[in-house]
């Protein structure tokens, strides 16, 4: 009738902790331990957990509360990271970005992260070449390496070429294979020339940060503060394989809670064919007793052992099978609160 799942951490943290902030709830995120690729061993303790292998969203900062509220990008920031432009030849300037250095690199050059900035392009001498494309190719057209797309250049002069002929046989033997019409992707460039070609690179300028907050300071866009849409009010949580778009968050003012619409909205348990109420409410438990064996992989195998080993966990667990079975019967039968509460002192 229920178990605990790594995906209901987030919503039971907000329902043990109401009206908490943003870096609040980061903190309490960044207190549990879970894992979807571990299989905890029976001897190893309840609290014991391998941090190489944790689901590192909950140790994101406010970026993993961001992931697991379903927040999105503001249009500033998406602008800024797809934003595009051109330089005076009409060939593109990538957008700026950030990339973590490997500790090797961070050792020599003392820094952890690096911005990239795309400022221009270089070109080198023109070379005649032949050269496979993707595209229909004119003077002036940019054309791209086939397989890696590691070199460019731009065409200058044209001697010869054009569309490849198809191998109808090719195609009709991979169409045959793949049960529907092949498209230019499959069957490889389309196009072969004979040409004078410009080779263009990228002319970049690079920073190197040693903290993330320092980048951020240089890019402010990159911080979560402003790269995700805080402005939302509610939402669903980020629901995971098993299902769970019912859990619902709620802010008033900058604080987060789980929104008691949820309890309305979610089944019994699991076996009803998504997350319900006694899932959170076994997640709940195995957070209060850092039972991380619990939220691992392949943890059902331990359930038994969770219930014997934590009393109150059980009685909870067996309180919310009775609540939830009841509750759906007062649903069925339409009774009114009143009868259901008179039913649950009776029980009581």
């Amino acid at each position: 009738m229920g178990y605990p799942y790594n995906t209901l951490i987030a919503p039971a943290i907000l329902w043990e902790n109401p009206r908490v902030t943003r870096e609040e709830f980061a903190e309490l995120l960044d207190r549990t331990h879970s894992s979807n690729t571990r299989e905890y061993k029976e001897e190893e303790d309840w609290d014991f957990y391998n941090p190489r292998i944790e689901d590192s969203n909950y140790h994101d900062g406010i970026e993993g509360v961001a992931y697991f509220l379903c927040l999105g990008n503001t249009e500033e920031y998406l602008d800024f990271v797809h934003g595009a432009t051109s330089d005076e030849n009409g060939l593109t300037i990538l957008p700026p970005y950030w990339r973590p250095l490997d500790d090797e690199k961070t050792e020599e050059s003392g820094y952890r992260y690096e911005l990239v900035r795309h400022i221009g392009n270089e070109f080198d001498p023109v070379s005649r070449s032949k050269e496979l494309s993707w595209d229909k190719l004119k003077v002036g057209s940019l054309w791209e390496e086939t397989m890696m797309g590691a070199e460019k250049g731009v065409v200058t002069k044209i001697y010869s070429g054009g569309p490849i002929e198809i191998d109808v046989e090719e195609k009709e033997l991979l169409e045959k294979l793949y049960g529907e019409p092949v498209d230019d992707v499959v069957m490889g460039p389309q196009y072969e020339y004979d040409m004078d070609i410009r080779p263009v690179f990228p002319k970049v300028e690079i920073k190197g940060f040693k903290t993330m907050e320092d980048l951020w300071e240089e890019c402010p866009l990159y911080n979560p503060a402003n790269s995700f849409d805080w402005t939302k009010s509610n939402g669903h949580f980020r629901s995971g394989f098993f299902g769970g778009d019912n859990f619902l968050w709620e802010k008033k003012g900058e604080k987060y809670s789980l929104d008691k619409r949820t309890f309305d909205l979610i089944p019994s348990s699991i076996r009803e064919g998504s997350l319900g109420f006694t899932d959170l409410i076994l997640t709940r438990g195995a957070l209060r007793h850092n039972a991380w064996k619990m939220l691992s992989y392949k943890a059902l195998q331990h359930f038994p052992q969770f219930l014997n080993d934590f009393p109150d966990v059980r009685a909870e667990y067996d309180k919310a099978i009775w609540d939830s079975q009841n509750a759906a019967d007062a649903k069925e039968k339409k009774m009114t609160t009143s009868e259901l509460m008179r039913k649950r002192m009776l029980r009581d």
